[in-house]
C-alpha cells in the first residue's frame, strides 16, 4: 500500500505528518487530505496487519464513521452486527439484547480507512518507523516546523511538517527522543492479547450475532464473530496469571472452561498478539506543532469498544486545531486548548472504563450485581448504556 518513497517525502514541507495509521491516524489523514492539506501518513508496520483489539464498534464509533463517510465501506467489507451480549461472570450468566455493535477485524478496518485516505490525496509509507525530533526552531518556515525522522536507522530521512499528529498507540515509540512525553503504566495493569480462530476451533462458541464476555479472577475474555468467517478472541489478562499458568493459551482455557462450565481446549499452535500494560496515563498530549490523539493520549481497560470510539472522536476533534495551525500559524494557545479538550472529554470517558474495570476485578461482587440487574430493569439498562453504548 506504500505510495511514496522516503527520499520523495523530503521534497516538500508537508502540511501534516500523521504518525500511526490505525483508526485515529488514518481518520485524521482522510479529513486533512479532503481539505486539500498535503498529508503524509506513516506507520512502522506492514499493512494489512492485525492488531490487538476487541474489534467492536459501539454506537458512538458508528456515528463517527458515518460522519466520516466510512460506515458503508466498512459494512461492505463484511463487518458483522452483534445485537446480543452473553455475559458470564464466574458461574453467573445473562443473555441480553444490546444496542447493535459492529464487529470488524482491525486489519480490515485500518486497510479500508487507509485506502480512502490515499484516494483523498494522502501519501502513505508503511514499514517506516517515525521519530519526532526535539523542538527545532531553526527553520525557514514561518514560526518553525516539526521535523520527523522516517525510516530505519541508516536509511532514515527527515521530513518537515507544519504540524505533526502522533497516533502510534500505547507505546508512543515516535516520542522516545522527547523525555517529557513518557507515559506511565498503572500498577497491576492488565495486558491485552488476541488471536483469530476458525469457529470449529472453539467449542462451544457464541452465535453469530452474540458478543460473549467471560470474566474470572485472572481477567476477562471477549469472543465474537468477525469478518472473514473468523472468531475474534480478545482478552485482558493479569500478567501474574499468565506466569502461573505457563502461558496465554492455558490462562484463556481456564477462564473459558470455568465460565462456560465445559472443558475448553484451544489449538496448541495458536499465535497470540499482545500489548504492553493497557492502563496508561500521561499529562503530555501536546507541544509546539505537535498534538497527540487516540491511544497515544492514554488508555483504560476494558474491551468495550471504547478505544476505537475515542480514537475516532479525537481524530474528528483535532481537525480544527490542525486547520488553524496550517492556515494562520502555530499559537501556544493551541497546545493549551487541545490539552483542555483532551482532559475534559477523555477523562470523562475513562471514568466509566475505570468503574467497569474495578467491577471486573471483583468478580464475586460483580456476579451479585449482575443478578440484581437481571431483576431490576433500570439497573440493567444503565449497565448496558455504561458498558456498551
Amino acid at each position: 500500500m506504500k505510495t511514496i518513497l522516503p527520499a520523495q517525502a523530503t521534497d516538500q514541507v508537508w502540511d501534516v505528518v500523521v504518525i500511526g495509521a490505525g483508526v485515529a491516524g488514518a481518520s485524521v489523514a482522510i479529513q486533512t487530505a479532503r481539505r486539500g492539506f498535503s498529508t503524509l501518513l506513516v506507520d512502522a508496520k506492514a499493512f494489512p496487519r492485525d492488531k490487538v483489539c476487541g474489534g467492536c464498534l459501539n454506537q458512538r464509533a458508528q456515528l463517527s464513521l458515518q460522519r466520516l463517510g466510512m460506515l458503508e465501506p466498512v459494512l461492505n467489507h463484511g463487518a458483522i452486527w452483534l445485537n446480543r451480549l452473553d455475559l458470564r461472570i464466574l458461574h453467573t450468566a445473562v443473555n441480553w439484547r444490546i444496542p447493535p455493535l459492529l464487529s470488524v477485524r482491525r486489519s480490515t478496518l485500518d486497510e479500508t480507512l487507509i485506502k480512502v485516505a490515499i484516494e483523498a490525496g494522502a501519501k502513505f509509507m508503511s514499514e517506516s518507523p517515525a521519530t519526532l525530533r526535539g523542538d527545532d526552531k531553526n527553520s525557514s518556515s514561518d514560526h518553525g516546523s516539526r521535523f520527523v525522522a522516517v525510516g530505519r536507522r541508516d536509511k532514515s530521512v527527515v521530513v518537515e511538517a507544519r504540524i505533526a499528529i502522533v497516533a502510534d498507540g500505547l507505546t508512543r515509540s515516535s516520542l522516545r527522543e522527547l523525555p517529557e512525553s513518557q507515559s506511565h503504566a498503572t500498577i497491576e495493569s492488565r495486558i491485552g492479547v488476541q488471536a483469530f480462530l476458525q469457529p470449529d476451533e472453539l467449542q462451544p462458541s457464541p452465535t453469530q450475532e452474540t458478543l460473549q464476555m467471560l470474566v474470572s479472577n485472572q481477567g476477562y475474555v471477549g469472543v465474537s464473530h468477525a469478518d472473514g468467517g473468523m472468531l475474534d478472541v480478545a482478552a485482558a489478562l493479569d500478567p501474574q496469571a499468565i506466569h502461573e499458568h505457563s502461558g496465554i493459551t492455558p490462562t484463556i482455557e481456564r477462564i473459558l472452561s470455568y465460565c462456560l462450565r465445559s472443558d475448553v481446549r484451544l489449538p496448541k499452535d495458536l499465535t497470540w498478539l499482545a500489548t504492553p500494560h493497557l492502563t496508561r496515563s500521561s499529562s503530555f498530549v501536546a507541544s509546539r506543532r505537535l498534538l497527540l490523539i487516540g491511544d497515544s493520549i492514554g488508555y483504560v481497560e476494558p474491551f468495550t469498544g471504547e478505544g476505537m470510539s475515542w480514537a475516532l472522536e479525537s481524530a474528528e476533534a483535532v481537525i480544527p486545531f490542525i486547520a488553524s495551525t496550517i492556515e494562520t500559524g502555530w499559537r501556544d494557545a493551541t497546545s493549551t486548548s487541545w490539552s483542555a479538550w483532551v482532559h475534559g472529554q477523555h477523562h470523562q470517558r475513562q471514568r466509566q472504563c475505570r468503574w467497569l474495570a474495578q467491577q471486573l476485578r471483583r468478580p464475586r461482587m460483580a456476579a451479585c450485581f449482575l443478578r440484581a440487574c437481571s431483576i431490576v430493569s433500570p439497573i440493567k439498562a444503565a449497565l448496558i448504556r455504561k458498558a456498551i453504548s
